[in-house]
């Protein structure tokens, strides 16, 4: 099973996302912000990032150039 993280400000969105990849084997987490993902890429390892783009706090842009940085695994 895959662990995939869902960062998305959209809480129906991110529920969508959720149930799809309970269906597709994968254990999914969520994080509101760009923020909250990082304190739990540090926390927990992902083999997946779902992000959304536009967020409040850390975009997905400036969450992605922090993964590249700090995860680069999880960049490619």
């Amino acid at each position: 099973m895959r662990h995939v993280l869902i960062v998305e400000d959209d809480y129906q969105f991110a529920d969508v996302l959720t149930e799809v990849l309970h269906h597709e084997n994968c254990i999914p987490d969520t994080a509101a912000n760009g923020m909250e993902a990082l304190d739990k890429l540090r926390i927990d390892n992902y083999d997946a990032i779902i992000c959304d783009l536009m967020m409040p706090r850390v975009s997905g842009e400036s969450l992605f150039r922090q993964v590249e940085r700090d995860f680069p695994y999880l960049a490619e």
